[in-house]
């Protein structure tokens, strides 16, 4: 067995699989050293909305006052169209929606908008919208017939 010979065929093999093994080796400490870190970072980011505590509102949305003045709430008219007046307590856009049509007003204090009622029940929806994203809403029912009201 002494002067035996390997043949090249063999040879060629063995570097082939240590080469083999060398670039495997290779490929999976690099997955282990990007998968480690990712995988810390996704368990955090999936933690951190349970970790956090409801945020109170800002200053702003607590001060932010919508008052309808008219029409009161369950008004029975005959009249077709009715006044919405009210008043906020800064800058805001008003929308008025519910009945034929849709109105928007731009307003700083008070505002005031004819409105035309749908015949029957009538659900107007006033909304303010201030100028820091906040917004109210205030409903009022309005019973609008044609016959005479007693």
């Amino acid at each position: 067995m002494e002067g035996m010979q390997v043949s090249p065929q063999i040879e060629t093999r063995s570097k082939l699989s240590l080469s083999t093994t060398k670039v495997l080796v290779i490929i999976g400490l690099i997955i282990i050293i990007i998968a480690v870190p990712l995988t810390v970072f996704l368990a955090k980011t999936r933690q951190e909305p349970r970790s956090k505590a409801a945020e109170p509102l800002p200053p702003s949305a607590k001060t932010f006052k919508l008052t309808l003045t008219s029409p009161a709430d369950n008004l029975a008219t005959n009249q077709n169209v009715v006044t919405i007046s009210g008043s906020v307590n800064k800058k805001a856009i008003v929308l008025i929606s519910g009945g034929f049509q849709e109105e928007a007003v731009e307003t700083t204090n008070q505002f005031s908008q004819n409105y035309t009622l749908a015949l029957g029940d009538n659900q107007i929806e006033v909304t303010a919208f201030d100028e820091e994203g906040n917004e109210i809403t205030q409903v009022r029912n309005v019973l609008y017939v044609t016959e005479p009201l007693e």
